[in-house]
């Protein structure tokens, strides 16, 4: 479902206009109750009180609103079951990510990424869902380079960064040799944008860098590529394609609903 939206995202948009749907009646019961305290006030002589007192019902009839229009409206009642079982279907899903991640135990200090996230010996689409669930876990940038012969990955190099840069820590420039030693027609670069919720671009640097990897393999018969890995709120992620020449293509969409 490369690009499509996950079913949390899709439940969170209904879920938002649900809101919206419900938060008139509840606005007008607010309203109501403060129009009583009104003229309660007017006939207690509130004085200064009045102002804190017209307030404080409002939000309580507000507040209270919901109860009240689901015992006299089959309408909001029939909306406000469908919200509360958005929500639970929201949590449920949220809970199921929360566990995915916390399968992976804290890497130790000192400890490789590749290593402690078993990245070696992988088919692509199985590294690609262990690195993405190792550089959430980390915080910060990684760097990931996978050379790939077919859909196999004959060899995995790994680089922690920082909350905002990363590098190959490994010499770029014996890619291409190294690829053809181990018979691999293409090298995955992967790196993420820690804190980026649904939605991110490559930078100039991540461009200018996709650029002088794809100069280097140039004329040897090995292919470049250039990926981004980023989350939304409950931690689902995207992969998302790019290159020097403004490619931007989400490749892979990780869906916690299956």
């Amino acid at each position: 479902m490369a690009g499509g939206a996950t079913r949390y995202e899709r439940l969170a948009a209904e879920c938002a206009v649900l809101r919206w749907q419900l938060l008139p009646p509840q606005l007008l019961c607010g309203a109501l109750a403060a129009i009583v305290t009104h003229y309660a006030g007017t006939a207690l002589s509130l004085g200064g009180l009045r102002i804190p007192v017209l307030l404080i019902s409002f939000l309580v009839g507000t507040a209270l609103g919901g109860r009240v229009c689901e015992a006299i409206s089959p309408w909001y009642r029939k909306q406000a079951g469908a919200l509360r079982n958005i929500r639970a279907e929201i949590a449920a899903l949220s809970k199921r990510v929360a566990n995915l991640y916390a399968s992976f135990p804290t890497r130790p200090l000192g400890s490789q990424f590749k290593k402690h996230y078993d990245l070696n010996a992988k088919g692509i689409r199985e590294l690609e869902h262990l690195l993405a669930m190792g550089m959430r876990n980390e915080r910060r940038e990684v760097w990931v380079a996978a050379f790939c012969r077919g859909q196999e990955v004959a060899r995995v190099t790994a680089t922690m960064g920082s909350r905002r840069r990363c590098r190959p820590s490994d010499d770029v420039s014996r890619w291409p040799a190294r690829a053809r030693e181990l018979a691999c027609s293409e090298i995955r670069q992967y790196h993420n944008h820690p804190g980026s919720y649904r939605r991110t671009s490559p930078s100039e640097q991540d461009r200018v860098s996709s650029r002088a990897l794809e100069k280097l393999v140039d004329g040897s018969g090995i292919r470049l590529r250039s990926y981004l890995v980023f989350w939304n709120e409950i931690g689902e992620y995207r992969i998302l394609e790019y290159d020097c020449r403004n490619l931007e293509q989400v490749v892979c969409v990780f869906d916690a609903a299956g």
